[in-house]
């Protein structure tokens, strides 16, 4: 078909939060809905920012707890693409509560912009 490359990202962004906010609030705002898709090279657009997230291997939780990679069959299925959602949710959340966790100050500042919504 054409060249492209699965891109794993965040569909809506977490809220802002402040410090007069309960437990239970800040744990709803901070909720990412995530998306998984196949672009074309040219849709894409290079930043100078990097985020250190593994998302090649990933794991589910739960009743169904699953190994999986990242590829173009498990998107295929419909099935498998909910739960590599569910997946990709729980690696950007877990790297959202530790962005000041990183190991240089390079990818704490590429962490910051990636979970920025973007402004046009």
């Amino acid at each position: 078909k054409f060249g492209h490359c699965l891109v794993a990202g965040i569909d809506i962004p977490p809220k802002k939060i402040t410090r007069a906010m309960s437990e239970k609030m800040v744990k709803k705002r901070s909720t990412i809905r995530p998306f998984v898709k196949a672009i074309n090279y040219n849709h894409l657009m290079p930043t100078r920012y990097r985020a250190d997230l593994e998302l090649k291997n990933l794991e589910t939780t739960g009743d169904d707890a699953t190994k999986f990679k990242l590829d173009e069959e498990a998107l295929n299925d419909p099935s498998t693409r909910l739960l590599v959602k569910k997946a990709v949710k729980k690696v950007l959340e877990t790297g959202y509560f530790a962005q000041n966790k990183r190991k240089n100050a390079k990818m704490e500042e590429g962490v910051k912009y990636f979970y920025q919504k973007l402004r046009f």
